[in-house]
């Protein structure tokens, strides 16, 4: 249907599309991320999509009340620099709750798989909640996700879409960069 359709489009988006932050003009006394216009399908799906992106930069070690709040504050500058229909988070935003100073490759993935379990279902009730709450659709960049396949623990990279009316769509990346094999 055209929802699924918009969907796999903008999660394709979120995977494939990615510029440098010099390559974004900047605007406004926040200097907050452009307004991006796309005009995608025909007039029975819609006629325009107003979409911002957010830029955020991966500080590391970050609490997750802390990084919920610093989320919270992006979305809130997003939204009142442009009065957009959806919102977009960059790839693996769930990074910044991670210690960056992990010793091992071991440790690291413990971290990783910790985020996955305990982090990732808190993400995404709060994409859900804001959502709902400010009447826009959130592409909240990815998360690390536990799955289990065959018997076997795996993460995934997923990307999270949180709709307006309650809805939750996640999407696995399907190309992987060398670093996610």
């Amino acid at each position: 249907n055209a929802m699924q359709y918009l969907i796999n489009i903008l999660i394709l988006f979120c995977f494939t599309v990615s510029w440098p932050a010099s390559a974004l003009p900047m605007r406004g006394p926040g200097k907050h991320a452009p307004e991006i216009r796309l005009k995608v399908g025909g007039p029975e799906l819609f006629e325009r999509l107003r979409v911002s992106a957010v830029q955020y930069p991966i500080v590391g070690n970050r609490k997750l009340a802390e990084h919920l709040g610093e989320l919270t504050s992006r979305l809130d500058a997003a939204l009142n620099s442009a009065h957009s229909d959806l919102v977009i988070f960059p790839e693996l935003i769930a990074l910044d709750a991670l210690s960056h100073r992990a010793t091992s490759v071991a440790r690291e993935a413990a971290l990783l798989r910790r985020l996955a379990r305990e982090g990732t279902p808190k993400y995404i009730t709060f994409f859900s909640n804001q959502a709902k709450a400010r009447g826009v659709a959130i592409l909240g960049g990815s998360f690390p996700r536990e799955v289990w396949f065959e018997g076997k623990a795996e993460i995934r990279n997923t990307a999270i879409l949180a709709l307006s009316d309650g809805r939750i769509f996640l999407q696995d990346k399907i190309f992987l960069t060398p670093e996610e094999v």
